[in-house]
């Protein structure tokens, strides 16, 4: 028999794609991967949430289902986290759809939802700084 219609074999893509989120710089791109960019959200940060920071890391999207995504972001995390820190990472429960239903869920609330909100005045005096 021929090829099957829903059948797509992978070879090295299923390593090669994950891997850009980590060193996006194997292929010739000068931003840092997900481990350094939470390093440099940290750095942006009072030193005393470091560790609330650090040990309640969450972690949404689909890209977490890859195997061994979790296991890879903490260690790659703990080895730039100054080593007094723990480094917890987790998963949120449904990865997929948890950031849609935390926007819903704000957006439902009108009280929650203004103190969120800026006009368009706002942010012609103010800018992304608003």
């Amino acid at each position: 028999p021929g090829p099957r219609e829903d059948f797509f074999p992978l070879g090295n893509e299923r390593f090669v794609v994950p891997e850009i989120l980590f060193s996006p710089r194997d292929v010739g791109m000068k931003e840092d991967g997900i481990p350094g960019v939470v390093i440099q959200s940290l750095n942006l940060l009072p030193q005393g949430l470091w560790p609330a920071m650090l040990g309640n890391i969450v972690v949404v999207g689909g890209n977490s289902l890859f195997p061994g995504f979790m296991e890879r972001l903490q260690a790659d995390i703990r080895q730039h986290a100054p080593s007094e820190y723990v480094v917890r990472v987790a998963r949120s429960p449904d990865p997929i759809k948890s950031t849609w239903l935390g926007g819903a869920r704000m957006a439902s609330n009108r009280d929650t939802l203004k103190s969120f909100v800026v006009t368009k005045a706002e942010y012609e005096e103010h800018g992304s700084n608003s």
